[in-house]
Parts: C-alpha cells; structure tokens; sequence
C-alpha cells in the first residue's frame, strides 16, 4: 500500500470513512495500537497534527491537562517510541 503523506483531517475522515479523524486516532490510542496510531499521525499536515494534540488535551480529564509535560510525553511515546536506540 502506498504511503499517505500531507492529508488534511477531511481527506482522512473520507478515505477511513470515519466521521471524526481525531476522534478515530483518540480510540485508536486508548486502546493501544501505537503503530496505528502512528502511520494514521504521520499521514496528516503538520498544521492537522497540532490539531489533533490539542484535541486530546480537551479529552484529557481536567486533573491530568494540569500535567502537560506528563501528557505530551505518554503521547510523545506512542507517536515515536521510548527513544531508546
């Protein structure tokens, strides 16, 4: 299968046929399949990935927003790996 790069959050909801891609990634997370996750990341516009990090801090529980540095590393780890070679 071809590599999907530069798509905006409408072009991903029509070819998942999805009706909210971030929503979609948001499951995809919580249920943990990172490598989803990560190819469905990859695929969108840089301006859609911010988009789609703000969209989980506002499904984040308020007691948990207050911990970014936590949040954005659990993600962080998801999206690319512990970092260890």
């Amino acid at each position: 299968m071809k590599t999907r790069h530069s798509k905006t959050p409408s072009q991903q909801c029509r070819y998942y046929e999805v009706d909210n891609i971030f929503e979609y990634m948001y499951e995809i997370y919580i249920n943990g399949n990172h490598s989803q996750l990560k190819t469905l990341y990859k695929e969108l516009r840089r301006e859609a990935r911010k988009e789609f990090i703000a969209f989980c801090f506002e499904m984040v529980s308020p007691q948990h927003r207050m911990q970014k540095k936590w949040f954005l590393l659990v993600v962080h780890k998801a999206l690319f790996g512990d970092g260890r070679a």
